[in-house]
């Protein structure tokens, strides 16, 4: 990270033995990043494939973003923020390790508040249908306008 106040994200070549990606942060408040800046190791053999055993980069993705909002490696072996991963394993969910961190970091999400009822409107009463006089027969001849012209 450079401290130009913009969030990259990018691929560099060897950017270290057995790291496959790391993310620089510049603190701005408490956790809070005012900025983050991560590399993968375009070197190594990266998928999108949840069936290969290749470094899966969503999960390696995750796991830098976790850091990006400040939390550290952890001692739990399935949690995402775990230190270290191998080809093939899967981690695209958050574990319950990694929400007790976020949770830590800024706190449980407040409960969503049950939502009230409201009254139905009442229906207006259907009006009563009032008599119509009947239409007047067509004229079987044009109608004539004065002033215009039919040709």
């Amino acid at each position: 990270s450079n401290a130009d106040q913009a969030n990259t994200l990018g691929w560099w070549p060897a950017i270290g033995a057995n790291v496959l990606a790391r993310t620089c942060t510049v603190p701005a408040n408490g956790p809070i990043a005012s900025e983050s800046d991560i590399q993968f190791d375009s070197s190594r053999n990266w998928t999108l494939d949840p069936e290969a055993v290749a470094i899966d980069f969503h999960s390696v993705s995750l796991h830098e973003l976790g850091h990006v909002l400040g939390l550290g490696h952890s001692s739990t072996r399935n949690a995402v923020m775990y230190g270290s991963y191998s080809a093939g394993q899967l981690k695209r969910e958050l574990e319950t390790d990694d929400l007790a961190g976020i949770y830590d970091l800024y706190g449980a999400a407040s409960p969503v508040p049950s939502p009230t009822a409201t009254a139905s409107p009442t229906p207006s009463p259907t009006p009563s249908p009032t008599p119509t006089t009947p239409p007047l027969p067509l004229a079987q001849t044009p109608l004539f306008v004065p002033g215009l012209s039919t040709n």
